[in-house]
């Protein structure tokens, strides 16, 4: 049961005869009533209360609920204990972003079915809700934004999970965890192994000063701003979800927010493996694709390859030296052909460095390849020739000082089925169909995938441009995505299966 926070103040009271339920709702303080009765089978009633952005329940007589207050980005402030004849409810009263109280009833700790407190079925009004926040969900992607936090600088990044924790505990009325495992720090609110994993990260590729240069600005329908798209639209679309869905730290739904996704999450991955490892379903909140989500990734590689020659004076004497630079140039070539085009496999020479003066062969060059591929077999192949490659001069050496087989592949098998299940949550939200795609950039789905947990990628930002200077995020689409991943959720904590 949804008692809209509108309701000034809105208090209700359940009667149960066995085969019906019926809601009494004073949104007045005068004694009136906003309410219907609803015939129900005896062992599943279904409470629907009629007051702005209602939303229908089901419950099990037994679960000793009636319902629980979904009120859009508010949180409990008390809790009364308010006793009806043999089941045990709170009073809660909720304050939402501009002080409106509103009230409803949830039920006692010692309810012996906690899958039951979760709010069902999805209607449009769980939209209108996410709507009318849509302020405070754009003022909350600014806030973190303007946080600038690149993999790379520990110090920005903890700056940037404290800020999102602040802002967690803010709308959900519980704090988040923040710890270094590995020295990287990760944020976490929920359950260790939740039933249901929203997934992320506030690392970007971004450098401190780049906010100087380009700013957060609202230009129309888009957000601007570095790491915006790529990916703190959706960190802010997981916990406003979580906030329209009034759910508590032991409802069985876990929020983890990493630091080093861009950088290939050598340190998380263990920590996100470990929370995924018992979940019905991973979302990751990772940007969409032209609006599409993302049903399977390629699996990446990447190397760091240093050939070693010997100096010498590039004038008097190279002939005595052993170019490092020209080997380089053969391994860059070499690795180009290890792609296959007709498989997906992808082999691509990214980055180069060599020499230190103009006049002096070059005795040290490091290359770096990126690979992608839609099979682990494919990554293996390319892995056996990295590690296999020799230069062309018999005495120069070389090293792999970086990288391997780092993602998995996400197989388009571990999303399917749960992009069905957005389908239907769109259609009774009355979004538009959303559609879905596989795509070849990777992300920590990859590693959820690989342990056989179904896993949905792209529920973030719609937008474009990530990693790069027009990077930008529909701010009208904010709310529809959360909505769209709380409906979401709500379905898969019901047992819901497209």
């Amino acid at each position: 049961m949804l008692l809209d926070s509108r309701a000034d103040p809105a208090v209700a009271q359940a009667i149960d005869d066995g085969s019906h339920v019926a809601v009494e709702v004073d949104t007045t303080g005068q004694g009136r009533i906003a309410g219907r009765e609803t015939q129900g089978r005896a062992d599943h009633p279904v409470v629907i209360v009629e007051h702005h952005a209602a939303v229908a329940t089901r419950m099990h007589q037994s679960a000793q609920e009636i319902g629980g207050h979904l009120g859009a980005l508010a949180r409990p402030d008390f809790v009364e204990d308010c006793p009806c004849g043999s089941h045990g409810f709170g009073l809660i009263c909720h304050l939402d972003a501009q002080g409106h109280e509103a009230k409803a009833i949830r039920p006692s700790p010692q309810s012996d079915d906690p899958a039951m407190r979760h709010h069902g079925p999805v209607t449009q009004d769980l939209l209108a809700a996410a709507r009318s926040r849509q302020s405070d969900l754009i003022e909350a992607v600014r806030t973190l934004v303007e946080v600038e936090s690149p993999s790379s600088d520990i110090d920005a990044c903890r700056t940037c999970l404290a800020t999102a924790s602040t802002l967690i505990e803010s709308w959900l009325g519980s704090p988040a965890r923040i710890s270094e495992p590995g020295g990287k720090p990760v944020l976490r609110w929920g359950p260790d192994q939740p039933r249901v994993l929203l997934l992320g990260h506030l690392d970007t590729v971004w450098p401190i000063g780049t906010l100087t240069r380009i700013p957060w600005a609202v230009d129309g329908d888009r957000l601007r701003g570095p790491g915006v798209f790529d990916m703190k639209v959706g960190v802010v679309q997981a916990i406003g979800a979580v906030a329209l869905l009034g759910l508590r730290p032991d409802d069985g739904v876990g929020m983890l927010f990493t630091t080093d996704e861009e950088i290939g999450s050598e340190t998380s991955r263990g920590v996100i493996e470990d929370a995924a490892r018992q979940a019905d379903a991973v979302l990751v909140l990772e940007p969409s694709v032209e609006g599409e989500l993302k049903t399977a990734r390629k699996g990446t590689s990447w190397y760091l390859v240093q050939i070693n020659g010997r100096a010498a004076h590039a004038g008097l004497d190279p002939e005595r030296g052993i170019n490092a630079l020209v080997e380089a140039a053969d391994l860059v070539r070499d690795a180009v052909t290890w792609a296959q085009p007709e498989l997906g496999t992808t082999v691509t020479p990214t980055t180069g460095r060599a020499g230190v003066t103009e006049n002096t062969v070059p005795d040290s060059a490091v290359i770096g390849i990126d690979v992608r591929a839609w099979s682990a077999e494919e990554q293996q192949r390319v892995d056996d020739l990295a590690r296999g490659w020799r230069p062309t001069h018999p005495e120069a050496g070389v090293a792999i000082i970086g990288g391997g087989i780092n993602r998995p592949a996400m197989e388009q098998t571990a999303g399917a089925g749960l992009a069905q299940l957005a389908e239907e949550c769109a259609l009774r939200l009355g979004i538009e169909p959303i559609g879905s795609r596989a795509v070849g950039g990777a992300s920590d789905g990859n590693f959820t995938a690989a342990l056989g947990i179904p896993t949905l990628d792209g529920l973030g930002a719609v937008g474009d441009g990530a990693h790069a200077d027009h990077e930008w995020a529909s701010a009208r689409a904010v709310p529809e995505r959360t909505a769209l991943v709380a409906a979401l959720t709500a379905a898969i904590l019901a047992g819901e299966s497209a």
